[in-house]
């Protein structure tokens, strides 16, 4: 509410605000004569007329601050749960990669990012993106893509199924 207060005020004159009052009145003794008389007179607070205008550049400055981190956060549910933003993402670091855009390579790449990277993979790799190198990001996405290759290879083209070398070596 303080900030409001301050944005109604603000091309006029300086209204005083509750929170930080300019004029007081303070009271004081002075002992003359062995009587004590006690008298009160306005009090000027000049160091509120300077934490006044402080304060008021903190609220905006965190109200600000919030504004951001409220549209980030959305940006970035946006950016992990829309499946499209995630492939994009990916996408563009195979091509980098030189991977083919064959019609099995692109079922293979779904499956790499749904079914093996997933939300979590994708958002691990976007935070590492944001907080180190581009060149950390396409390592990692290599690598996590020969893997993913390597294992998809072993398997037979039935779903899951692993091949006969694989089964005569788990046998033995």
């Amino acid at each position: 509410t303080y900030g409001l207060q301050v944005l109604q005020h603000l091309g006029g004159k300086w209204v005083d605000i509750d929170h930080f009052p300019r004029v007081v009145m303070c009271d004081f003794e002075i002992r003359q004569l062995q009587n004590i008389q006690t008298y009160s007179l306005q009090c000027v607070l000049s160091v509120n007329l300077f934490i006044e205008k402080v304060f008021a550049i903190a609220w905006f400055w965190l109200f600000l601050l919030a504004v951001a981190s409220i549209v980030n956060f959305f940006m970035w549910c946006y950016h992990i749960f829309f499946s499209t933003h995630r492939e994009s993402f990916i996408h563009k670091y195979l091509i980098i990669l030189g991977i083919k855009e064959s019609r099995d390579e692109m079922v293979l790449f779904k499956k790499f990012v749904h079914n093996y990277l997933r939300n979590d993979g994708v958002f691990l790799l976007r935070s590492v993106g944001n907080n180190s190198s581009e060149i950390i990001v396409m390592d990692l996405i290599k690598e996590l893509w020969t893997n993913f290759r390597n294992e998809n290879q072993k398997k037979s083209p039935t779903e899951g199924e692993p091949t006969k070398e694989k089964s005569a070596e788990s046998q033995t």
